[in-house]
């Protein structure tokens, strides 16, 4: 039962116009239930103001994926609640929160909009901490053998291969000593991102959020640069330059998807970016896409230039599936992600050791 007084009064109302399912919608949203499938199987669109009561009391019970549901049905009706209340951040704290500053961004006022864009890259940096994992040493460390010194840790194995005559007959000495001296890898690569007019809506959101997390999880003495791409190609961050991680999110914020889609003249882009690193150092790429491409030459042609190229898809058609494997083939990873939690992974799993 609602006990709430405005609720109650939000549900008679409802009632009138949509009968059950409007008791079922009001139901669902405060047991924090996903209401994607009620929508979809109202006879009629609701209109603005039924949008409008059912986002108050989403927002209420800070029911995030129903203020997405009713969001996309009319991204004004949920903007209008948003004018009218503070947003709070200890309801609104999740990675669906970026989601739903993608619906409403273009319909909130500045001030709004603004704190709004303030929470989305406080979430998208944690996040990033969490795939980064640099306490425990995200990358690994390069562990190269040389001579004890003090302070380092000792190599157990690598004294006893070495020494074991001199361990036998008491005469080791700390020359013949080894240790392991850790280092921080650095690694040279370039992100490229799709944000073209097939990239509109969940797939635009989930590459725009792979380049914001890349830009946080990689160490401060990599060399990357981040590349989005239409039909045109932008360099949000070149290979050497120097830009604060909470720049880069707010540009990528900023994308609107639109265009077409030319994969080769981005890929080119990278190679070019790549080329910038005067060093043997081996290099990687990681293009998200889905595989689309209506401009330009066929992409295959050239990643075929790259060493080491990964390719993360937003599924698209059967030809864009096959268009991105065929970009990864012998060159990297080749993964296809549908939702949010393959999405991290896929990211764990080229991150960790992206110039392998």
């Amino acid at each position: 039962m609602v006990q709430d007084p405005q609720i109650k009064n939000i549900e008679k109302a409802l009632y009138r116009l949509y009968g059950r399912v409007a008791s079922n919608l009001i139901w669902s949203i405060i047991n924090k239930r996903n209401i994607s499938h009620i929508l979809s199987n109202i006879g009629h669109p609701l209109d603005f103001n039924s949008l409008v009561s059912l986002s108050q009391i989403a927002l209420k019970v800070g029911n995030i994926k129903a203020l997405i549901s009713l969001g996309e049905m009319n991204p004004y009706a949920l903007a209008y609640i948003f004018e009218k209340h503070y947003l709070s951040i200890k309801d609104l704290s999740s990675m669906d929160v970026i989601r739903l500053f993608y619906i409403i961004k273009d319909h909130i006022s500045g001030a709004k909009r603004k704190v709004f864009k303030q929470l989305v890259q406080e979430i998208v940096l944690k996040k990033a901490i969490g795939i980064a994992d640099k306490k425990t040493d995200f990358r690994g460390k390069l562990k190269k053998r040389i001579p004890y010194k003090i302070g380092l840790d000792f190599d157990l194995e690598r004294t006893i291969d070495a020494g074991l005559d001199k361990i036998i007959t008491d005469t080791l000495t700390k020359r013949d000593i080894f240790v392991i001296d850790k280092r921080e890898k650095k690694t040279i690569g370039v992100v490229i991102v799709d944000v073209s007019g097939s990239m509109f809506g969940l797939k635009n959101f989930y590459a725009s959020i792979i380049s914001a997390l890349v830009a946080s999880a990689l160490g401060e003495r990599d060399l990357f640069s981040i590349i989005v791409f239409n039909e045109d190609t932008y360099v949000v961050k070149s290979l050497y330059e120097k830009k604060k991680i909470t720049s880069i999110i707010d540009e990528i914020l900023e994308i609107k998807p639109f265009g077409f889609t030319n994969i080769s003249r981005a890929l080119k882009y990278g190679l070019k970016e790549l080329s910038k690193a005067k060093t043997t150092m081996k290099k990687w790429a990681l293009i998200v896409t889905d595989g689309d491409f209506n401009r330009g030459i066929d992409p295959l042609f050239v990643a075929k230039k790259f060493r080491r190229l990964h390719v993360i898809q937003i599924p698209g058609s059967s030809w864009g599936k096959y268009t991105c494997k065929k970009m990864a083939e012998k060159r990297g990873h080749f993964i296809r992600v549908s939702n949010l939690s393959e999405l991290i992974s896929a990211l764990k799993r080229v991150l960790r050791y992206p110039e392998k």
